[in-house]
């Protein structure tokens, strides 16, 4: 599937070039509005398209070729490249200049944007709950409207459902349509322990996961154990919680289903941990942009030791942790100039720099105009 892409050099060339903050071209009284719509433009001269008001995507032909770009930065088109401004969530536009009115395309029209789209989607958890039998449990059966899960965690289950038998074992699971009559026994020697979901989903599940069995697999096994986990736990989202699992889970067995291998590469314990502790950390600096917060104090909220926070950071976000921090504040700023929160010394203060020239310096350094500047362009 064919995603967004953001605007970057590399991929950009072969339809314009990126514009440097500050750049004459972008000065904002030389500007038009472009609204988004699903019209396509071409003109003989360069068209300079600066961001405007809301989400817009910029959608390129050239020489055949299609490219989706998210508006987050001023470019440059060279001439003659086919454009159109879509908007990803209700209204946008664009600001643009050319030395040459714009052509409207009469017989192209964008189409929808290849934004994500789940094909499984749980909409409402019935029932979920955990089953302990002896030797020689037996259920009569039964047919419901909602789809049901079976997953057995000790002995076996045989099931009976859809004209065949099938007998589960320790980690293995099977979905029951809905409206399928199913009846399911444990054997006559050992007891049998098993986790029964039943639930709707906003569209039917794929053909290939129903009425089959699903071996044993680690990420699956870790799923339905977080899954269980949520059963009996009280607390605000556990709703939430137990029907993102479910969702995952039911991801997986289709992946599975559809045949590809990328359970044979599963995703170790040791990068899950660290991709918790970055996350940890990148939400706390984020709720945080108004305090002056340390590695050490950081490191001890993810409860690591500043050297291997550190390290972390390189790893996953190429970037020191202090780094990492002031660049957050610094868009935090942007945020505020844009929304006219103060002064430049207030939001200096706001936001823990040492003083007005100390903030003034690092905006300057990081987006190549001083916060002032900065101001002024967006008036």
């Amino acid at each position: 599937m064919k995603m967004l892409e953001y605007i970057n050099f590399w991929g950009f060339t072969k339809y314009g070039s990126l514009l440097q903050p500050g750049d004459a071209r972008l000065a904002p009284e030389a500007m038009l509005e472009l609204a988004g719509s699903d019209a396509f433009y071409r003109c003989a001269a360069p068209v300079v398209l600066a961001p405007g008001e809301g989400m817009a995507v910029l959608r390129l032909v050239c020489d055949g070729q299609t490219a989706e770009f998210y508006m987050d930065k001023p470019v440059e088109l060279l001439p003659g490249v086919q454009f159109a401004v879509v908007s990803i969530d209700g209204p946008c536009a664009v600001r643009y200049r050319a030395s040459m009115p714009l052509q409207r395309e009469p017989e192209l029209r964008a189409r929808p944007l290849p934004l994500l789209q789940p094909k499984i989607s749980v909409r409402q958890i019935c029932t979920i709950y955990l089953q302990e039998h002896g030797p020689g449990f037996f259920f009569a059966g039964e047919r419901h409207r909602p789809y049901e899960l079976a997953y057995v965690s000790h002995g076996a289950l045989h099931v009976l459902s859809g004209g065949q038998e099938l007998t589960l074992r320790q980690n293995e699971a099977m979905i029951i349509p809905p409206d399928c009559w199913h009846v399911q026994f444990g054997g006559n020697t050992e007891p049998c322990s098993f986790l029964v979901a039943t639930f709707f989903c906003a569209q039917p599940l794929p053909q290939t996961l129903l009425l089959r069995k699903f071996p044993e697999r680690r990420t699956t096994t870790e799923l339905m154990r977080g899954l269980a986990r949520q059963i009996d736990t009280e607390q605000p989202y556990q709703a939430d919680l137990l029907i993102t699992a479910l969702q995952a889970l039911l991801v997986r067995y289709a992946t599975d289903a559809a045949g590809t291998q990328s359970e044979t590469v599963p995703i170790p314990s040791t990068l899950k941990g660290e991709n918790q502790i970055i996350s940890r950390a990148v939400e706390y600096v984020a709720e945080h942009t108004g305090e002056r917060i340390t590695v050490t104090e950081l490191a001890r909220v993810c409860c690591v030791s500043p050297a291997y926070l550190s390290l972390l950071f390189q790893r996953h976000l190429g970037s020191a942790p202090g780094a990492y921090m002031l660049r957050v504040r610094l868009e935090r700023s942007r945020q505020m100039i844009r929304s006219g929160a103060g002064s430049m010394a207030q939001i200096a203060q706001a936001l823990c720099f040492s003083s007005a020239q100390h903030f003034s310096t690092a905006f300057k350094r990081q987006y190549g105009v001083s916060p002032k500047e900065y101001a002024k362009g967006l008036k």
